[in-house]
């Protein structure tokens, strides 16, 4: 459980065990995101498998005229193996890959040029879903409010996967009230209806 994460350069999960980290929600006075940062120059997780890491994070916002606004959280370009799932968070693919799971009750994410090679399952109920590269190839999953591709004489292909669900670190991802650590609570057990 951490106020503060800062991931640069490799940060490899070695080992038979799991690492969670937990980032604790956050109002800032200012735009700028002071407490998560990640942007790798190699390998962030572990490659052999990505359920081995997972990072959970809690509302980050800060204040814009009297509302609360989500932060933006952009991937550095480089390789990532873990899943990340957020309270509320705008994400940022730009030129990252990713092999894992996002879960996030933001508003907005993007998907870049390179990020549209990944093998996820991304997870998004309200947000709208951007790729802005018209040529990509996107292989996985995506759950979204709504999804736009880029313009163009061509259009992203999205291949769907369904073995991206080995990278969910639970069945079930609940972000109703994600405002404390980790704790059963927030996950609900699948079950058939």
């Amino acid at each position: 459980v951490t106020d503060t994460l800062w991931l640069s350069q490799q940060f490899k999960v070695t080992g038979t065990g799991k690492l969670t980290i937990f980032v604790k929600p956050y109002k800032s006075t200012t735009t700028t995101n002071t407490r998560l940062r990640i942007n790798a120059s190699g390998i962030v997780g572990n490659q052999s498998d990505s359920t081995k890491m997972s990072i959970y994070v809690g509302a980050l916002t800060y204040k814009s005229g009297s509302k609360d606004v989500p932060v933006t959280l952009t991937l550095g370009s480089g390789s990532y193996f873990f899943s990340l799932i957020c309270a509320n968070l705008n994400i940022d693919l730009a030129d990252s890959i990713l092999r894992g799971a996002i879960a996030t009750n933001g508003l907005n994410v993007f998907i870049g040029p390179s990020s549209a090679s990944s093998a996820i399952l991304l997870y998004a109920p309200l947000a709208t879903v951007t790729m802005k590269a018209s040529s990509s190839s996107f292989y996985g999953a995506i759950v979204a409010g709504s999804f736009v591709s880029s313009t163009g004489n061509s259009h992203p292909v999205i291949v769907y996967q369904p073995a991206v669900n080995t990278y969910i670190p639970i069945d079930v991802i609940d972000l109703s009230g994600f405002e404390t650590e980790p704790t059963i609570s927030i996950i609900k057990t699948a079950t058939t209806e």
